[in-house]
């Protein structure tokens, strides 16, 4: 009986080594399929990285998505700037991509050469049934065009927010002025 606990014992251990290396092995190695968003658009293809739930928004520009039952990962979109906290504007920008978001399956598609920031979350385009969320936000005025480095939706971020901007839409209106 001794010998079959030993053994109990040990199985789990292998186990719980061999899941933790294919999370690891997972999320260190890129294995995704690039996919282009609109076809009629002149855009780079992007690729699917992840798909998971969203299960806590930050603020305007970061959620916690958990690709699996074992793991969360800090995404930061990709393209938009959304206000900090006391600043103008950020309960608007943070309840909104919560009601856009906030536990429904987001995927997660690379937009930028690097993987992650300098805080280590993922730097991504987050799309909910085919829909930009970053170009959502943007056209109604809950966050900025974020150009500080290239991506491939640039230049219709910035075009979404030229028209924010002219329609005085969201925070161009109260925050802007």
């Amino acid at each position: 009986m001794n010998k079959f606990k030993i053994f109990i014992i040990f199985g789990i251990f292998v186990f719980v080594l061999l899941v933790n290396g294919a999370l690891i092995y997972s999320r260190d190695n890129d294995n995704s399929v690039p996919i282009k968003i609109d076809e009629t658009a002149d855009q780079q293809p992007v690729t699917v990285a992840l798909v998971g739930p969203v299960s806590r928004v930050i603020d305007g520009d970061t959620v916690v998505v958990k690709p699996n039952s074992f793991t969360e990962e800090h995404v930061r979109i990709v393209g938009i700037d959304a206000p900090e906290k006391e600043e103008c504007y950020f309960n608007e920008a943070t309840d909104r991509l919560s009601e856009l978001v906030l536990n429904e399956y987001v995927s997660l598609e690379r937009g930028s050469d690097d993987k992650r920031d300098k805080y280590g979350r993922l730097l991504m385009y987050l799309e909910l049934s085919g829909e930009d969320i970053g170009a959502l936000l943007i056209q109604e005025g809950l966050v900025e065009n974020y150009e500080w480095f290239t991506h491939p939706r640039a230049e219709i971020y910035e075009q979404l927010e030229d028209l924010a901007k002219e329609g005085n839409k969201g925070l161009w209106e109260m925050c802007k002025q």
